[in-house]
């Protein structure tokens, strides 16, 4: 409790014995007048708390600003010897003079380091690469393989050429873009003429296109798309 809650107490302690005498003689109040005392100074008090909430505010607010003050000065105090720190790191240090002697000499020391820097970097200089001479070998060119439609075999090239021929002038589309071939086989010890048409990008490409044709009745089958061309009548 603040200083200024203690007079009001004794204040209010002084008046109550006051009223309890008069001059030299104590005089005992009645019980009415009692209350009405009591209540009065009752009134007084209520009247009295708000200033002195106001007092314990004003109490708790000085303290708070003692605290920052506080704490403002050791934060200063602290940035001031950081700042001291910074400056003196920063400082570079002087060094000794060079007398006459050591500016004689330092000539000499550069000269002996270049000689230094030179053989290091001729030690460390890569080696010429020998040269080769023995004759390069070219690669191997490998062929590519190219996809045909093998559709028939016969006995002879002629016939191989008529049926295509025949194949052609019924379908002209389903062969358009592609170039028949006849390639010679040995099978069985007779020699047999292959009608192939061809060229296609891959083996699945062949494949359908065979399919197509099986659809139609074309009897065919993949195979390499080798042999001969012949001109088409």
């Amino acid at each position: 409790m603040g200083i200024a809650k203690k007079l009001v107490l004794v204040i209010a302690g002084l008046s109550l014995g006051a009223c309890s005498s008069t001059g030299e003689k104590n005089t005992f109040l009645t019980y009415n007048e009692l209350q009405d005392k009591v209540h009065a100074h009752d009134e007084q008090w209520k009247s009295v708390q708000p200033q002195l909430a106001k007092i314990d505010a004003l109490e708790a607010e000085v303290e708070k600003l003692k605290q920052e003050n506080m704490a403002l000065a050791n934060t200063a105090n602290a940035d001031a010897l950081s700042d001291e720190e910074m400056i003196a790191e920063s400082t570079p240090m002087l060094e000794e003079p060079m007398s006459a002697e050591d500016v004689a000499s330092e000539p000499m020391v550069m000269e002996e380091q270049t000689n230094t820097d030179e053989a290091s970097l001729i030690a460390s200089a890569p080696l010429a690469a020998p040269v080769d001479t023995e004759p390069k070998i070219a690669p191997k060119v490998v062929s590519k393989i190219e996809y045909g439609v093998q559709l028939s075999a016969y006995k002879s090239r002629t016939e191989a050429i008529r049926s295509w021929n025949v194949l052609h002038k019924n379908d002209p589309n389903s062969f358009k873009g592609l170039d028949p071939r006849v390639s010679q086989k040995s099978i069985g010890g007779t020699d047999m003429y292959q009608l192939k048409v061809g060229a296609f990008l891959s083996k699945s490409f062949a494949a359908d296109f065979c399919q197509m044709l099986k659809e139609k009745g074309q009897d065919c089958f993949v195979t390499q798309y080798d042999g001969e061309d012949f001109s088409i009548n």
